[in-house]
């Protein structure tokens, strides 16, 4: 399984116009810090409530660090709004990245948002982490229901926050993987317009029993057993 451990920016940026000048670009054949950033100043893990309601004048730009959405200390996320967002214009990016549900961060993608952030007011980015596998623990479909929760976290804030609630999802390898789950399994609210997916696995009976060598048993940890066995 190939795993990349980052993003050029150059992939970022056409993901970016996958995603929102594309419709239902997917996964399958089947379609689809807190600071005012006047001075670029952080403060990690700042009160969200705290966000100010005048928008009588263009909003500064905020971020916010491991933000938690759960109440293990993996169930983090990054928030980085733009300057000058609305409802109207402003649409969320959700980073998920790879690592064989068992390894890699969010940090894999600081750097390209860093590059990216507060140069359209367009685009929100969420960057997230979830719960890894690990000595038998968070096998699926933890990671899975992590990604929903994080989701529901930033819609639940989208009205303080003053942006759209539509979302796009771009994710790599297992990251790619969780974005299938969420578009095509969990996208109740319809929030979810587009997706890019890259080097996923879409078919865990198939990862499993066609792989390379190693995969199987990576398959069967990930799992909590056999695809036949866990068929959910």
């Amino acid at each position: 399984m190939h795993t990349p451990s980052s993003l050029n920016s150059q992939t970022l940026l056409f993901s970016l116009v996958l995603l929102f000048f594309l419709e239902g670009a997917g996964c399958s054949q089947a379609g689809l810090r807190r600071g005012e950033q006047d001075r670029e100043t952080t403060i990690p893990g700042g009160p969200i409530d705290t966000i100010p309601d005048d928008t009588a004048k263009p909003l500064a730009a905020l971020e916010f660090l491991n933000e938690h959405y759960g109440a293990d200390s993996q169930q983090v996320m990054d928030i980085y709004l733009p300057a000058g967002r609305s409802k109207e214009i402003t649409r969320i990016m959700v980073f998920i990245h790879g690592g064989g549900w068992m390894g890699a961060d969010k940090s894999d993608y600081t750097g390209n948002i860093n590059d990216m952030k507060n140069k359209d007011a367009r685009y929100a980015y969420v960057n997230l982490n979830y719960r890894l596998v690990k000595d038998g623990k968070n096998q699926f479909p933890a990671a899975e229901e992590d990604i929903k929760a994080a989701l529901e976290h930033v819609w639940a804030l989208t009205d303080s926050f003053h942006i759209s609630p539509l979302t796009g999802v771009i994710g790599v390898s297992a990251g790619a993987h969780l974005t299938a789950l969420e578009a095509f399994k969990h996208n109740t609210k319809g929030y979810i317009r587009s997706v890019v997916c890259i080097s996923g696995v879409y078919d865990m009976k198939r990862f499993h029993d066609e792989g390379s060598a190693g995969v199987a048993p990576l398959a069967v940890l990930v799992l909590g057993g056999t695809p036949e066995g866990k068929p959910e």
